[in-house]
């Protein structure tokens, strides 16, 4: 068992069941590729691209990380749309039209005005909402091919592997635009490329067979149009009270990452005078390597517990990191740190011990290297979050649905993610500018609104059980 939880436990797959396999092997084929496509289009790295390559105003950036969860919403459409259909062609359908707007980006024009970068947010935008309806896909799968003893373990070394593969996609392309800002055009039509490619697994596997024919078919005809989506989402959160429970606990926690980490994206990138490849190892390879080795322990932990106790303990998790994170930023913030970025010896720091000496001599380094060295902790805290969270985001609403309507609850699911991830980067925004950066404060009372929603909501689930 302890073999388990080795960093390299996620190449494991003579532990599953055989008559998982087939449908295991192609998939983590597939997610080679697709990881780095998932990697540049889903991580920080297009904010940082908008704010340095494209010259973002706080309110572009905001708009910037918040198309995925634009995407998100309207997944619960696509969701919709897609029951009753060939999971293949429509998988297909969705992971090109992601293709071909990625590859776009490539003839945007940089430093033509501020209406570039409004152009680079929509195709990021539009790229992700399709890149968004393969979630409900692959999850719905997940749950025909996959038993329930060894989903989380499954979906956690898949998950491992995208995340894997997302870390070396985004640390290669900060280095080519710390090189050149204009590698964007040869980046973004690459992965395009790559993710184009990743598809071919899944057309010869045993699994495509089944997600082409068997598994197109359903238990009910999908709704007729948006309005017959609309009310039965509307209907099962009506009706499943502990299901709506859950999506209001999980609002809450994910309303108070959303809030903060536009703010934590636009200090680290305009404030503390980092590049794009030590902005991006703050902001995306730190907590994707913690997060990389922990969902295996994680994924383990999710099969031995219920969902509600695995959320009490990750919401546990991000409210450290939170508190954590606001510590930093202000520390950063303050004038003594600030009059250290802004001096020559800051700007002038290279691998010269003479730079360094500069650097430690000055009145300010104490504060900004304990504020540096706390947000370091407060990223590892993310990547910890993410760990856990990106096990029961993709899986937590099986505990509620059944088979024929998962697909409807994991839309509900998704798009909810998307009107809170749509929200608060706006709320933050027009909090920074009223408070400075105390604006991070907010935060930590919605984890903390969040995690006491958790634990009564597990504590009301475990009473029946109790008197049983």
């Amino acid at each position: 068992m302890r073999g388990s939880f080795s960093p390299l436990a996620f190449l494991r797959r003579d532990d599953l069941p055989q008559g998982v396999r087939a449908h295991y092997a192609p998939e983590f084929r597939h997610l080679v590729g697709w990881g780095i496509f998932a990697g540049i289009v889903e991580g920080n790295t297009a904010n940082i691209v908008a704010i340095k390559t494209f010259g973002a105003t706080p309110l572009l950036t905001s708009m910037v990380y918040a198309t995925p969860m634009v995407a998100n919403i309207l997944a619960l459409l696509l969701s919709a749309w897609s029951r009753g259909r060939p999971r293949l062609p429509t998988f297909v359908l969705y992971a090109a039209m992601a293709c071909v707007l990625l590859a776009s980006i490539a003839v945007t024009p940089a430093g033509a005005g501020d209406w570039a970068g409004w152009v680079f947010a929509g195709q990021m935008a539009l790229c992700r909402v399709f890149v968004a309806g393969l979630v409900t896909i692959r999850t719905t799968l997940w749950q025909r091919h996959y038993p329930q003893s060894h989903r989380a373990r499954i979906a956690g070394r898949l998950q491992t592997l995208r995340f894997f593969m997302g870390l070396l996609a985004g640390a290669s392309a900060a280095l080519l635009f710390d090189a050149s800002a204009d590698f964007y055009r040869f980046v973004y039509p690459m992965t395009a490329l790559v993710g184009a490619l990743s598809l071919l697994p899944l057309r010869r596997s045993p699994a495509a067979v089944e997600i082409g024919a068997a598994a197109g078919a359903v238990d009910e005809p999908p709704p007729a149009g948006m309005r017959a989506a609309l009310r039965e989402a509307w209907g099962i959160l009506r009706t499943d009270r502990r299901f709506a429970r859950y999506c209001s606990a999980q609002y809450l926690l994910g309303s108070a990452a959303f809030f903060l980490d536009p703010l934590v994206i636009l200090f680290i990138s305009t404030q503390l005078g980092f590049g794009y490849f030590t902005a991006n190892l703050m902001l995306d390879v730190i907590p994707r390597l913690i997060t990389l080795v922990s969902i295996t322990p994680f994924a383990h932990y999710f099969d031995r517990v219920s969902v509600l106790r695995f959320r009490v303990i990750n919401s546990a998790m991000w409210l450290v990191t939170f508190v954590v994170t606001a510590g930093a930023v202000l520390l950063c913030a303050s004038s003594s740190s600030q009059s250290l970025v802004q001096s020559d010896a800051w700007r002038g720091l290279d691998w010269r011990v003479s730079s360094w000496v500069a650097v430690v001599e000055h009145p300010g380094f104490a504060a900004l290297a304990g504020g540096i060295g706390l947000l370091v902790l407060a990223r590892i805290g993310a990547g910890l979050g993410q760990g856990g969270g990106s096990i029961a985001w993709n899986l937590g609403h099986l505990h509620f649905s059944s088979g024929h309507r998962a697909e409807m609850y994991m839309g509900i699911h998704v798009a909810l993610t998307g009107v809170r991830g749509v929200m608060m980067p706006f709320v933050a925004w027009t909090l920074l500018g009223l408070m400075g950066w105390w604006s991070l404060a907010p935060a930590i009372g919605l984890g903390v609104w969040a995690l006491i929603a958790f634990i009564r909501l597990e504590r009301d689930e475990r009473a029946p059980a109790a008197g049983a």
